[in-house]
C-alpha cells in the first residue's frame, strides 16, 4: 500500500531560493554573450545556453507553486479562508482591533514582493540580452524561447506580483482610514484632559496666591 503523497510546504523562503536558482542560472549563462562584442560570441555556447530553458522552466513552475501556495496555506499564510470576514481590513472595522500577526506577515510579503520583482527584473534583462544577440546571429530557435519564456513567464510573474503588492497596500491603507481618525480623536480627548489638567493647576495657584486656601 503506497503512502499518500505529502502537500509541500509552502513558503516565501522556498519561493525566493527557487527564484535565486534561476537567477544564478541566467547569470552564469550571461557570461557567454553579456558585454561582448557580437563577433566574440560563439554560437555553439548560444546553443548551449539554449538547453538552460527546460530546467528555468521548471523552477519557475516551483517558484510560482511556492509563491502563490504560500499566500493561503503554511506559516506565512495572510488570508487563512476566502471569506470577506476574515481579511485584516474588514476585521479591524468590525472588532475594533488590529490583527498584527497577519500585518507583519503582510509586511513580509510585501518586502518579499519588491525583492521578487527585483530578481525577475535582473533576468528579464539577461533574457533580452540573449535575445538579441540570437536575434542577431541569426539563431531563431533559441531566440524565439528567450522571448516565450520572458514574455509568458517573467513578465506575467512581475505582472501579477506588481497586482498583489497594489491590492496588499490597499489592504493597509483601509486599516490606516481606521486608525487616522480614532488617532485624532485620542490626541484630542488628550489634549483636552491636559489642557483642563493646566487650567485647573493655574487656578488652584491663583487661589494659592491670593490665600483662599
Amino acid at each position: 500500500m503506497t503512502e499518500t503523497a505529502k502537500e509541500p510546504p509552502f513558503s516565501l523562503e522556498n519561493a525566493m531560493i527557487k527564484l535565486a536558482e534561476m537567477l544564478k542560472i541566467v547569470s552564469e549563462d550571461s557570461k557567454a554573450y553579456y558585454l561582448k562584442s557580437l563577433e566574440k560570441v560563439d554560437e555553439k555556447v548560444l546553443k548551449d545556453v539554449d538547453l538552460s530553458f527546460a530546467s528555468l522552466s521548471n523552477l519557475f513552475q516551483e517558484f510560482a507553486d511556492q509563491w502563490f501556495g504560500s499566500k493561503s496555506k503554511g506559516a506565512d499564510a495572510i488570508q487563512p479562508s476566502e471569506n470577506l470576514k476574515d481579511r485584516i481590513d474588514i476585521k479591524l472595522f468590525e472588532s475594533g482591533k488590529l490583527d498584527f500577526e497577519q500585518m507583519k506577515k503582510i509586511m513580509t510579503r510585501l518586502n518579499r514582493i519588491d525583492d521578487a520583482l527585483m530578481g525577475l527584473s535582473r533576468i528579464e534583462f539577461y533574457l533580452k540580452q540573449y535575445e538579441d544577440c540570437c536575434q542577431d546571429k541569426k539563431l531563431d530557435k533559441p531566440a524565439g524561447h528567450a522571448r516565450m519564456f520572458r514574455i509568458s513567464s517573467i513578465e506575467i510573474a512581475k505582472e501579477t506580483l506588481t497586482t498583489e503588492g497594489k491590492r496588499l497596500g490597499n489592504q493597509i491603507e483601509r486599516c490606516n482610514l481606521y486608525y487616522q481618525p480614532a488617532i485624532k480623536t485620542r490626541t484630542l480627548r488628550v489634549a483636552t484632559i491636559s489642557l483642563a489638567i493646566s487650567s485647573l493647576s493655574f487656578f488652584l495657584a491663583i487661589l494659592v496666591t491670593l490665600g483662599i486656601i
